[in-house]
C-alpha cells in the first residue's frame, strides 16, 4: 500500500485506476493488499513490466555482516502466509514473521562491531546518525528529494490531506507532512542476497464464494425430490446435495 496525493508523478496514480482509494489519506493497492486488482494492459494505470535487468551485486560490507554481541542471527528470512481473497488467480500473500525487535543499544552497539575500527566508537556512531538524518531533513524541509546515497537510500517528502478551502492554514497543512525512506538498488539487493525463506505459519481461510442456492421442488427443502434437496453452485465447485 502506497499512500499518493494527486499530482503524484507514478504512472499508476490516474484517474481510473480501480487500486486508487480517495480518502484521507489517499492511498494506493500494490500486489499483495487485501482487495488488489491485478491490472491488464488497456486499463488506467496499467504499467508495463520492466525487462529484467543485470543484479549489482551488493557491497560484501553489507552482505557480510558479522554477528552482534550477544545475539541470534536468523538463518532464514520467516514468512506468515495470508488469504488474499480479492485476487482469483493469486488467492495467498505472504508477510514477515517479525521477530523480537531491536533496541537502540543493540543497534549501536552492533553497528560498532560492524565497522572494525578502533576510532569508530559508540560515540561516533551516535553523532553521525544524528548528523546523518539533520543534514537529511534540512534539505526535505526545503522539499528537495534525496538521491540515491552511495546506492543505498533516498528520501523524498510527501504530504497528505484534504480540506474546507483552496487556502488551508499551516496547521492542517502540517499535519500531513511526512517523508518515503526508501532502500537504494545495493541495499536492496543486500537484503535478498543469498537469503533463504521458510514458511513458519499460515493465518486466515479461503472461503468458497456461493454464487446462487436453489431449493427444489418448488422452493421447498423438506419435500422428496428425485434429484435434489437444494443445488449450489460457485466459483470454487459445482454440486448439489
Amino acid at each position: 500500500m502506497k499512500v499518493i496525493r494527486w499530482d503524484d508523478p507514478d504512472p499508476r496514480v490516474v484517474w481510473g485506476n480501480v487500486n486508487l482509494r480517495w480518502s484521507d489519506p489517499s492511498y494506493l493497492l500494490e500486489e499483495g493488499d487485501l482487495g488488489y486488482v491485478e491490472l491488464q494492459p488497456g486499463q488506467p494505470g496499467y504499467v508495463p513490466p520492466q525487462p529484467a535487468r543485470p543484479r549489482r551485486r551488493a557491497a560484501s560490507s553489507l552482505t557480510s555482516i558479522p554477528e552482534p554481541p550477544n545475539t541470534t542471527t536468523a538463518m532464514s528470512f520467516q514468512i506468515v502466509i495470508l488469504p488474499n481473497p480479492q485476487n482469483e488467480l493469486r488467492p495467498f500473500r505472504g508477510r514477515p514473521k517479525m521477530g523480537e525487535q531491536v533496541g537502540e543499544s543493540e543497534f549501536l552497539d552492533a553497528v560498532v562491531v560492524h565497522a572494525a575500527d578502533p576510532a569508530v566508537t559508540r560515540a561516533v556512531v551516535e553523532k553521525v546518525i544524528e548528523s546523518l538524518f539533520a543534514v537529511m531533513i534540512g534539505y526535505l524541509r526545503q522539499t528537495r528529494p534525496l538521491a540515491y546515497i552511495l546506492g543505498l537510500f533516498r528520501a523524498t517528502t510527501t504530504i497528505t490531506g484534504s480540506f474546507p478551502t483552496n487556502a488551508p492554514g499551516d496547521d492542517a497543512l502540517n499535519a500531513g507532512i511526512g517523508a518515503n525512506f526508501n532502500l537504494g538498488p545495493l541495499a536492496d539487493a543486500a537484503l535478498t542476497d543469498g537469503i533463504t525463506t521458510e514458511i513458519v505459519g499460515e493465518e486466515g481461510t479461503i472461503t468458497p464464494e456461493i454464487d446462487s442456492i436453489v431449493l427444489s421442488p418448488g422452493g421447498q427443502a423438506d419435500k422428496y425430490s428425485l434429484t435434489a434437496a437444494f443445488k449450489v453452485s460457485g466459483d470454487h465447485f459445482r454440486g448439489s446435495g
